[in-house]
């Protein structure tokens, strides 16, 4: 996919949107995967940016979503392993995240 950088005049939110392009439009795995990352980011858990907007165009499917300024972990890491003080912070995150996306019926165990 591709993310756009955009600002809404308006109300002066910076914006992400998101969109799959190419052939990845039409995949109907891709298509699943994009919806369910939707109905994550609805759960709206503190890790997870605030969703505005989502729908499809006749380029396919697109999310308009809260910018939040940072780095990517391939940038953060750059080509180093992860500090180790860093990996229990990030994995009590991920975890919270998880657990939050659970309670609000995104995924259930098993």
């Amino acid at each position: 996919g591709v993310v756009y950088r955009a600002k809404d005049e308006q109300l002066h939110h910076e914006l992400a949107i998101k969109l799959i392009s190419g052939a990845f439009a039409q995949a109907p795995p891709a298509v699943e995967r994009f919806s369910r990352a939707f109905e994550i980011a609805q759960a709206s858990p503190p890790q997870i940016c605030t969703v505005y907007e989502c729908g499809k165009l006749d380029a396919g499917p697109y999310m308009v979503m809260g910018f939040s300024e940072g780095q990517t972990l391939r940038d953060t890491l750059d080509g180093r392993p992860l500090p180790i003080g860093r990996i229990p912070e990030i994995g009590i995150e991920v975890a919270d995240a998880l657990h939050n996306a659970h309670e609000h019926g995104i995924f259930t165990v098993m």
